[in-house]
């Protein structure tokens, strides 16, 4: 279990039998003893490598500082410019290795990060650069805002020129200086760029990769080109020159000045913005005139007008506009030809029919009759639902759940979910039958849900297929799974992103289908094959979430590098994008085509709606009133609404047959993004805590909507840490796939370590993962008990990857070892960073090896004991540069409380996992056997009540007596420390639930606002900044 705590003020919980003196003297006993042992581990760990380092002595945390000055001899004492004179001279005969050896000597011996101190000259030839650049700008009145867009590129290159050559210090101070005046479209970025500060983390970075092989796209009048050109000039500075051709393409456009308004609702991408070139291909936008199309829809409208009226046959019926059209092709579509489609089926055609039937008896929607919304919250589903699909009948739901399951669920009582037939069955059926379809279907085994297991890992896309036969899903384990719904298993498993799928989506037609993910990449796949069909690699960042156009022939990305670009599928050219727009300033997490093929929507993290215009690559529409992350996009059947939904619990519905028609009968599009978008808005409802992560319109344009219920108190405490929301978590940008991986595992094995991490300072929010992560894949081993054999396998194989570790570091090789093992690759990572010694990871595995050994504790001592080596506040603490006595004795006291509190809390809940953890001497006194908890029973364990009863007493009193030892030192404890041990919030609120039920754990209401209790005791803690 992980043992991050902290120390509230709340009084502490009361019991009749407390002896604070003799636990504290027992305590200091305890902690006495602990460091003689971390001591002994210490010293066998450095005596192995004897040979090949300078002898030393490591001492406990709080006495390294004073090591690390006696570890120069007396007299070779080196300044920051002595070493700055070392570098300078392997730089100037370019000895590229031996200034890595001898910078990582002097980090791994002494902690020293060399910064190394320019010339006065060589400080004087970037502030004159950016200084002059930045007073040019702002003399330019007129042109500013056009200018401004030159200094952010410039600013990134010469921060990270100066990273490069090691002037540490000048780069903070270039940055303090300058980073306020860089455009709030590159806030973000910005900020990460502040945690660059040195060249390994350079290296790493995705600055490097971006800005490093692609040129900022910046966009200028004439005008503006001429200014700055007249300025180049006069300033006749060839590095100034040489940054503006190697790192940026300047896009010169003809007309007027574009103001500052016009600049901003088109520029936001990782890149600047899109480059006008790369939207002048000509887009098929129309929908396709299939075969037999008009004469079915002619008949079908008529036999729906018949059933829809009981009028005199005299009197003409009158049909569906839509439907009232000639059969003819639309100039603006493709050839039904262009890609290869699937053959209609009979039973597509049945499909087709009915889907008619429905539309001409649809709804007609706008300002004065706004669609009913049926809305459905999903309880029960705490962090537990990522994904939501519905079928095109609206029938059926598909849900994509963090425990690796796709749920299907029917929402139409008398369409259950069934299976087909056994075999000889289906052979004895009439073939030649009408209703052949429905007689394949067992009628017995009709339910209302099933569950689809195959994923290792979360779902994060389900898409249905039209004809709802099959239904496809994309996972964080890296592949895309195609599941029957006739039979309800899984047919294929796709294979080729590297790293978690974000979306997966159905074509228009079914056969064809897409998926995107962390590895920056969209692909195309087909039912009938298992390789992809097409790949599609230029975004820079994350692809998010993807669409198909409504005829089938382009595929939309959305992007965290804040792009939408536009693929032809039918294109066989080098280059298959056909359209690139930016305008958004965050991740884009939903677009989605309009049912006329014409208009493209996004919505993403920055609560911006834009709709372009295919055809002209307009924007139409900017759209801003929704409070929060924007997850989904829903158009009409018949094009006239639209509807938007997202985590500020709101659905909004906006006038789109009026966009439409201005843009029609309109040649100016700069008016659509000035007037006030409450001219579209036509009608906005409010849910309680449900955000919406779903949207869809029936045949006969109803609006459903469905979300998962989410408390009001984590939806705050999740604010304070974006990246940690299941849905935050997908979008995020930046995430690797082994932190991903870290964060996962100690989310959904120790919730309550997961939330208390949130407020983990951020300077170690990776590293406090990883070790919890860690402490995760420890604590598990042996659980189950059931072979020890077993537990020692895993408990060398991790062993061993420690050692792979350590040896990887002693033998200075570079970043790019690799592990197998995603924890394995964040210890290497966080070892390597923080300097952090071996023996810290052995105690995990040596206590839990020990435990193996004796699979039951004597007494509460011996329990304490093996609690304290699975304690991660210890390593958090080296990593923070934490030597502080008084943190290490509160950290002790609470790694044991939380430890004794889970036991406590887990007794009855996971009795076959606990029981071998409670210490012996209490099972006797109060009379309790190991069989009596391994074969729980509740007619077992009712007569021995209150034998329970004494049993948790002892155990919380133990427990609250270290709380109050901690708390006795919270005045004393380094303010840096106290967020790290903010597990002790979670110990008072149980030991309160304890007393207050009598230490019943039978009952009922012992679980009951746990959570909730604990989440506002942790959020008034972190906004009061009291711990």
């Amino acid at each position: 279990m992980d043992h991050m705590n902290t120390i509230p003020n709340s009084p502490a919980v009361n019991y009749q039998i407390m002896n604070p003196t003799m636990i504290q003297n027992q305590n200091n006993q305890i902690h006495q003893n602990y460091q003689n042992q971390i001591y002994q581990q210490q010293q066998n760990d450095h005596h192995q490598i004897q040979q090949n380092q300078q002898q030393q002595q490591l001492q406990p945390q709080y006495h390294q500082q004073q090591q690390q000055q006696q570890q120069l001899p007396q007299g070779t004492e080196l300044d920051q410019n002595d070493l700055g004179q070392i570098l300078k001279i392997f730089q100037k005969y370019n000895l590229k290795e031996s200034e890595e050896i001898f910078r990582r000597e002097l980090n791994k011996k002494n902690g020293i990060e060399v910064s190394l101190d320019p010339s006065q000259k060589e400080r004087e030839f970037y502030y004159d650069i950016y200084e002059s650049l930045t007073r040019f700008v702002d003399s330019t009145k007129e042109n500013k805002y056009e200018l401004s867009q030159v200094l952010y590129p410039i600013f990134i290159h010469l921060y990270m020129d100066m990273i490069n050559k090691d002037y540490i210090k000048l780069a903070q101070e270039f940055y303090t200086k300058y980073h306020s005046i860089q455009t709030p479209n590159h806030a973000l970025d910005v900020k990460k760029l502040k945690l660059i500060n040195n060249k390994d983390q350079l290296a790493r970075s995705e600055f490097k990769e971006t800005y490093g092989t692609t040129k900022y796209n910046v966009k200028l009048s004439d005008d503006s080109y001429r200014l700055l050109k007249d300025f180049v000039k006069m300033k006749n500075s060839k590095p100034l020159v040489d940054l503006i051709k190697e790192n940026m393409m300047l896009e010169i456009y003809n007309g007027p000045l574009r103001d500052y308004r016009q600049q901003n609702q088109s520029s936001g991408g990782l890149l600047g913005e899109a480059n006008s070139n790369n939207n002048t291909e000509k887009i098929y936008y129309g929908l396709l005139k299939e075969p037999e199309q008009g004469e079915e829809a002619e008949e079908l409208a008529n036999e729906a007008g018949d059933d829809a009226t009981e009028k005199p046959k005299k009197r003409k019926n009158k049909r569906d506009a839509l439907l009232n059209k000639k059969n003819r092709q639309d100039p603006n579509a493709p050839q039904f030809t262009r890609i290869p489609l699937p053959e209609i089926r009979s039973i597509d055609r049945i499909n087709r029919k009915q889907a008619l039937k429905d539309f001409v008896k649809r709804a007609r929607l706008g300002p004065e009759s706004l669609p009913s919304i049926c809305f459905y919250t999903i309880l029960n589903s705490y962090n537990l639902v990522n994904c939501i699909d519905l079928s095109d009948d609206s029938s059926w739901l598909a849900l994509g759940l963090s425990d690796s399951t796709v749920r299907i669920c029917t929402l139409n009582e008398k369409l259950k979910l069934k299976t087909l037939k056994t075999l000889n069955d289906l052979e004895s059926l009439d073939k030649e039958s009408d209703d052949i379809f429905n007689l394949m279907f067992d009628e017995h085994s009709g339910v209302d849900h099933r569950t689809l297991t195959g994923h290792s890992g979360p779902i994060y896309g389900v898409s249905f297929s039209p004809d709802k036969y099959f239904v496809v899903s994309g996972s964080e384990d890296g592949t895309v799974r195609l599941w029957c719904l006739l039979t309800f298993t899984c047919l294929v498993s796709y294979k080729g992103h590297n790293g978690p799928v974000w979306d997966v989506k159905f074509g228009p037609y079914g056969h064809y289908f897409a998926s995107c993910g962390m590895d920056r990449t969209a692909r195309v796949w087909a039912t009938d094959q298992y390789q992809s069909l097409r790949l599609y690699a230029d975004h820079l960042a994350d692809v998010e979430c993807l669409c198909f156009h409504p005829n089938s022939n382009y595929l939309a990305t959305g992007s965290s590098d804040r792009t939408i670009r536009i693929y032809d599928l039918a294109s066989l050219k080098e280059t298959q994008q056909v359209r690139q727009y930016t305008g958004h300033k965050d991740a884009i997490n939903v677009i989605e085509f309009s049912a006329c093929g014409r208009y493209l929507a996004s919505g993403g993290n920055d609560s911006t709606i834009l709709i372009w215009d295919i055809s002209t690559s307009v924007i139409v529409a900017n759209l801003t009133s929704h409070k929060d992350a924007i997850y989904s996009l829903e158009f009409s059947r018949d094009n006239t609404v639209f509807a938007s939904g997202g985590l500020d619990n709101t659905v909004k519905v906006w006038n789109m047959a009026k966009l439409t028609k201005d843009v029609e009968q309109s040649e100016d599009f700069t008016k659509f993004t000035t007037r006030n978008e409450t001219q579209l808005e036509i009608g906005s409802w409010q849910t309680k805590l449900t955000p919406v992560l779903n949207l869809h319109f029936t045949r006969r344009n109803l609006l459903v909507g469905i979300g998962p219920f989410r408390d009001q108190m984590l939806r705050r405490i999740v604010k304070t840490r974006k990246v940690f929301d299941v849905f935050a978590v997908r979008n995020s940008s930046s995430a690797n796939s082994n932190f991903q991986y870290c964060l996962n595992l100690v989310k959904n094995n120790d919730y309550d370590a997961y939330l208390t991490t949130l407020i983990t300072p951020e300077e170690i929010l990776r590293p406090a993962f990883a070790i919890k992560a860690f402490n995760v894949e420890i604590s598990t081993i042996g659980k189950s008990n059931i072979d020890h054999r077993i537990g020692e396998v895993r408990i060398v194989y991790w062993k061993e990857q420690i050692d792979k570790v350590f040896n990887s570091i002693k033998n200075n090789q570079s970043s790019n070892v690799q592990f197998s093992d995603p924890v394995a690759q964040e210890i290497y990572l966080m070892a390597k960073n923080y300097n952090l010694s071996k023996a810290w990871f052995s105690r995990f595995i040596d206590g839990k090896r020990n435990f193996l050994k004796m699979q039951q504790f004597k007494n509460l001592d011996e329990l304490e004991k093996y609690a304290d080596t699975g304690n991660v506040n210890y390593i958090l603490f080296n990593c923070l540069n934490i030597k502080n006595v008084d943190c290490d004795h509160a950290a002790n006291h609470i790694g044991k409380a939380q430890f004794l509190c889970y036991l406590t809390k887990n007794i009855l809940k996971k009795p076959s996992q606990i029981v071998y953890y409670l210490p012996g001497d209490l099972l006797v006194k109060h009379k309790i056997s190991q069989q009596d908890l391994f074969n729980f029973s509740e007619r077992i364990l009712r007569p021995k009540r209150q034998n329970l009863k004494d049993l948790a007493f002892d155990l919380c009193t133990r427990a609250n007596e270290h709380i109050k030892c901690a708390r006795n030192l919270s005045s004393k404890i380094n303010e840096k420390a106290k967020p790290l041990l903010a597990g002790s919030i979670s110990c008072e609120v149980f030991l309160n639930k304890m007393e207050k039920y009598d230490f019943d754990l039978m009952e009922p209401k012992m679980n009951s606002q746990f959570r909730a209790t604990f989440l506002t005791k942790l959020i008034i803690a972190k906004i009061k900044n009291n711990y």
